[in-house]
């Protein structure tokens, strides 16, 4: 390996250059995919344009070091010849070859600009050829923006449909133009665009009291309460009225047992399905899973249908059916197919900047909104119903617990908002440990709540919907068509958009070599 492979580039104070190539040898540089995984950790919102953008940037940069080396400088040059003619002008038949040898022919003061002229105005022709999603597929081609597509999906959107500020300003206009660069930070739209009027329903009081009774110092008064029967004598069981007693303990006691076991399971390194069979799945999915509210939980990489049926809706009927997105965790009402929580697992928490994190928290939103589509076709587009639902999630990393929850703000304008208040459950035994799971817990309840709130609105009848009469009735049975009174036009939500397709990652074509091993 020559020692140009194993270059490595000074600190360059005051310059643009992203860390990667300060802190990778220069034979990793060509490496695109790595910069990319590199360049999301911190901001897992840029398009793949914007990170080709970024990446050519930063080598044409380097190559207009002072005093650089000339190999290094090759190297760029070769770089630059294969990944910004394959990537952008394969597909137009262009030949930049000239414009790229006259950049490095170039004085360093006048390299900023022709390279860069040539690649944004290719930037700005790319587009996004539709794609069916398939994760046994591996594309050769790049993802692409389909810049057209984009304008027409906001002209789609009717003006009547979409939310309007009271400074009379369109929230998906402002969304729409804010590549503009123009300032649209106003702290009193942000308050009114993010209000959150919804909230988490309050825990009922008898929860609490039969919370609090668990609250012990010591794990001796924790495992004497956790068995001791939660039914005075005498008193039969009855799943209406002590589910959610029974939940209580069985939770606390799988807790108990995890802390009484002298392997210290807690503390050493466990499987992201460990968590679920042994803690989360008494904690969180029984909860969930109730009898009173017709409810249950799909675990395990299940395919959410919501998503599914926004992948479909629009596809011809002969075509293949598309699967969902795969989620840890979903909450579902039976008798409804209706999808209300999602839940995603992590076997630990290290750090906001890691790749899992990252992940699910941007698989967490999109799935959000999907299911929140469901419910707003549900309720019949009725405005005053939609305005009062919300959708929640759930993220258990190891044992670092987050809530999230997700409702339309108006328009097509969702906000995902994640709860401030985290928590962090002790891997041995604390006084404040247990509060801090007991509180979790009552989170767990009050999130099941926002489940009963919608069946409420799904059940309930509108104001204009009148007990029919005895001769509606008759008139009924006699087969006379009676059309039901449709609800106030200014009342109904005439459009809501659909989640934009996620780009498709390039991932590189497998080698011969893995290839044989495989065989």
């Amino acid at each position: 390996m020559s020692k140009v492979d194993n270059f490595k580039l000074e600190a360059q104070p005051n310059s643009g250059i992203s860390n990667f190539f300060f802190m990778t040898a220069m034979k990793w540089w060509c490496n695109i995919e790595s910069f990319t995984n590199f360049v999301y950790m911190k901001d897992p919102t840029l398009t793949a344009i914007q990170v080709f953008d970024r990446y050519t940037r930063n080598l044409i940069e380097i190559a207009a070091i002072k005093n650089i080396v000339p190999n290094v400088i090759q190297y760029i040059n070769d770089l630059l010849k294969n990944l910004v003619v394959k990537f952008t002008f394969f597909y137009y038949g262009m030949n930049v070859n000239d414009e790229i040898n006259n950049f490095f022919q170039s004085p360093p003061e006048k390299q900023s600009s022709n390279l860069f002229q040539v690649i944004e105005s290719v930037n700005d022709e790319l587009v996004e050829s539709e794609y069916e999603t398939d994760e046994n597929k591996c594309d050769k081609a790049p993802p692409k923006i389909d810049k057209l597509a984009f304008h027409e999906a906001h002209n789609a959107i009717p003006d009547a449909s979409k939310m309007r500020l009271k400074s009379g300003r369109v929230v998906e206009d402002v969304l729409f133009n804010y590549v503009k660069d123009k300032d649209y930070e106003d702290e009193t739209e942000w308050d009114e665009l993010t209000s959150d009027r919804l909230g988490i329903p309050s825990l009922p009081q008898e929860i609490a009291k039969e919370l609090a009774r668990y609250a012990k110092n010591s794990l001796k008064k924790l495992c004497k309460i956790v068995n001791t029967p939660y039914l005075q004598d005498g008193v039969d069981y009855d799943v209406q009225q002590h589910y959610n007693l029974e939940w209580i303990q069985m939770s606390i006691r799988a807790l108990v047992n995890l802390y009484e076991n002298v392997d210290l399971p807690l503390v050493r390194n466990q499987s992201e399905d460990w968590f679920t069979v042994f803690l989360f799945g008494t904690c969180i999915d029984m909860c969930m899973r109730n009898v009173q509210l017709g409810t249950d939980v799909k675990r395990t990489d299940a395919p959410s249908l919501a998503s599914t049926n926004r992948k479909n809706h629009n596809r011809p009927n002969n075509a293949r059916k598309l699967m969902g997105q795969k989620i840890d965790g979903v909450v579902y009402i039976i008798n409804q197919l209706l999808e209300v929580g999602a839940i995603e697992a992590a076997r630990s928490f290290e750090g906001e900047s890691n790749k899992k994190y990252i992940s699910e928290n941007f698989k967490m939103p999109k799935t959000l909104r999907d299911m929140l589509a469901d419910h707003i076709q549900a309720v019949g587009y009725d405005g005053k119903k939609i305005n009062q639902i919300q959708v929640f999630g759930i993220l258990h990393l190891g044992l670092r617990i987050q809530f999230t929850r997700l409702w339309r703000a108006g328009g097509s304008i969702t906000i995902f908002r994640k709860d401030p208040q985290l928590y962090y459950l002790d891997n041995k035994f604390s006084a404040e440990g247990i509060k801090t799971f007991l509180k979790f817990l009552a989170a767990v309840y009050r999130y099941k709540q926002i489940i009963k709130d919608n069946l409420d609105i799904l059940n309930s009848k509108a104001n204009y919907d009148i007990e029919s009469s005895e001769e509606d009735l008759l008139n009924e049975l006699m087969g006379v068509d009676r059309l039901s009174t449709p609800p106030p036009s200014s009342r109904l939500v005439k459009y809501f958009a659909d989640c934009w397709r996620t780009p498709k990652i390039y991932r590189s074509p497998k080698s011969k070599k893995k290839q044989k091993l495989k065989e």
